[in-house]
């Protein structure tokens, strides 16, 4: 007869061998795929999107050349809603475009891109010779729609991955668009979206938000910029912090609108619509360092240019945002 000690013991000693198996086992599996096909697998609703090289005159689809894991210590990511109004949109993306170009930065995250937006965009030298693309066409936009969202990402940087991840609950076709980084010190992930655009709409904003986070959950860092169309300031930004979120905002001396003075008609209420989010898993790995918007200077009319009846005319209706992330070792 066993004693009910030794039943005990027994158990105990099943229980450490399984538990040893189980992190053998997955030592294993992490040495043979890749860490980051394993946090993928947990979105299996997201597709694929084959980075946009330009090479030898054209831009093609392919996957990065193998390129090491780089010590990145600094990461300046910039965000705006270009705006795909009609008018003056030449003239008004151009000087957008010159203005983010003068920043440097790593990263570019935009919204509401047309096809005719990406075909200037695609067109800049300093594109060309620098930045690797999400969608050059608007073959990625949702559902047949005429605009959506598009990340350019420094040639230096080593791409993992680029992903578009549709959201679950939408009127108007918007989806997630994340690439992820790979640092010596961490995988980045960085997404960039358009949130549900009407005021009533809070419910799906928050049900989108809580999928962006389920889905970056895993990642050791995660940053997230767009317009979040956010209507209740109060609530929704609560409702960002409750997700463990962490805002770049840094006062400016007034309440951080990104939009409402600079809307062409004036007319429409002053909000913070457009952020720039990060949390990660490890406190203390990344960190803002700095935050400031962009756009509040009226581009130049030619003398030619046809008579409007708003005055001065702005690069967007949203003003930009550029924020500088520190990573910790």
């Amino acid at each position: 007869m066993i004693s009910r000690l030794e039943r005990r013991r027994t158990v105990l000693a099943l229980f450490l061998v399984g538990a040893v198996l189980i992190v053998a086992l997955y030592g294993l599996i992490c040495r043979t795929i890749p860490i980051h096909i394993l946090y993928e697998a947990a979105a299996p609703n997201a597709v694929s999107i084959p980075p946009r090289y330009y090479v030898n005159g054209v831009w093609v689809k392919r996957f990065s050349d193998d390129q090491d894991a780089q010590h990145v210590s600094d990461l300046t990511i910039v965000t705006l809603n270009v705006w795909f109004g009609k008018l003056y949109s030449g003239i008004r993306w151009q000087k957008s475009l010159d203005t983010i170009r003068d920043m440097t930065p790593d990263v570019i995250c935009l919204q509401e891109c047309t096809a005719a937006f990406l075909a200037l965009a695609r067109r800049q030298p300093w594109i060309r010779e620098s930045f690797v693309l999400s969608d050059v066409d608007g073959s990625t936009f949702d559902n047949g729609s005429w605009y959506g969202a598009a990340i350019l990402v420094h040639r230096r940087l080593p791409i993992v991955s680029i992903q578009k991840v549709p959201f679950e609950q939408t009127r108007l076709g918007r989806s997630l668009v994340r690439v992820v980084l790979a640092f010596k010190n961490a995988l980045v992930a960085v997404g960039t979206f358009h949130l549900e655009s009407y005021c009533e709409d809070r419910p799906v904003r928050e049900h989108q938000l809580r999928q962006v986070t389920q889905h970056l959950r895993s990642w050791p860092v995660a940053i997230v910029c767009g317009d979040f169309n956010v209507c209740d300031d109060v609530g929704e930004t609560q409702h960002i912090a409750n997700l463990g979120w962490a805002d770049s905002y840094a006062s400016e001396g007034d309440d951080g609108a990104t939009y409402g003075d600079w809307h062409p008609s004036d007319k429409e209420p002053r909000a913070r619509l457009d952020r720039v989010l990060y949390r990660s898993l490890d406190k203390g790995l990344v960190q803002s360092t700095s935050y400031r918007t962009f756009g509040r200077i009226a581009v130049d009319l030619p003398a030619d240019a046809p008579p409007n009846h708003i005055g001065r005319v702005f690069p967007s209706d949203h003003l930009g945002v550029v924020v500088r992330f520190h990573f910790g070792t």
